[in-house]
């Protein structure tokens, strides 16, 4: 399969890409076969974007997993069900969404303490501008022992993206079956061995979505209030905790299945 691809790890890629896709069609028939897909919801995303070190794009956007550049946070998704009509939705939307949307779609609402997420069930189903209340996403914040004054950290308010400082791949890289040259011999690849970091990075996502044109010195007090909204995220931050994995959940004892505890 895709023999036409000469890199590996990109022809791999694309081949558990595919199985996947068929396992959802399988998915898919048996519902229509019960009678049950007209009434079920089906929700489709990712965590992340691709990591680039093994056969992934995020082609035209920048970056990749690990990172808060387009490449490694937008990520494509799709919704199927009752009440919804096919189209493609733009808005604002946040992975943190899904479960109180998915609540509101059974008259149901959060219980507990605050949450980042916001249902967008009635903006899905009508399609109604005034029924889309997220405007502003936090991308990331974290502190860090190396950089305490300047946390990796960015957040979207409308169109415009700011970027307090982010580490990791930075570049735009093309599909694999796209290039003429290996990874390992790339420039954009060498640099982000590097870990190259930025910092001070304003971007209009409307105009710009693959964030080439750092606009902080045009508009230094947008800069500003952007900063001063993470500062103001900064005071309910909590600090990140990995705990762990957990050797009894390693794939090799699942036929390479990964599984609870290891990721």
């Amino acid at each position: 399969m895709y023999k036409a691809v000469k890199d590996k790890d990109r022809r791999e890629y694309l081949g558990m890409v595919t199985a996947m896709d068929d396992a959802i069609g399988e998915v898919v028939e048996s519902l229509k076969k019960a009678n049950m897909f007209e009434n079920t919801i089906i929700i489709f995303f990712s965590d992340n974007g691709a990591n680039v070190a093994h056969g992934g794009s995020n082609w035209p956007l920048r970056g990749g997993k690990a990172s808060v550049w387009e490449g490694g946070t937008r990520s494509p998704a799709f919704i199927h069900g009752p009440e919804l009509a096919p189209r493609v939705e733009n808005r604002m939307f946040h992975v943190t969404d899904w479960y109180p949307t998915l609540l509101e779609l059974i008259n149901k609402k959060p219980t507990g303490p605050p949450m980042d997420g916001i249902s967008a069930w009635k903006g899905l189903a009508r399609k109604s501008g005034k029924n889309w209340k997220r405007d502003e996403i936090v991308y990331n914040l974290q502190e860090s022992e190396d950089h305490p004054t300047d946390p990796i950290g960015a957040i979207r308010i409308g169109d415009w993206k700011f970027l307090w400082r982010v580490p990791g791949y930075d570049g735009w890289l093309k599909p694999a079956e796209n290039r003429t040259r290996k990874l390992a011999d790339n420039k954009v690849w060498k640099h982000h061995a590097k870990r190259t970091g930025h910092s001070n990075q304003l971007f209009n996502l409307a105009k710009d979505p693959s964030e080439t044109n750092n606009l902080a010195e045009v508009e230094p007090n947008r800069v500003v209030k952007m900063k001063e909204r993470l500062k103001k995220h900064m005071e309910t931050y909590m600090t990140l905790n990995h705990e762990a994995s957990d050797l009894a959940g390693s794939p090799k004892n699942f036929g390479g299945v990964w599984s609870t505890g290891w990721c």
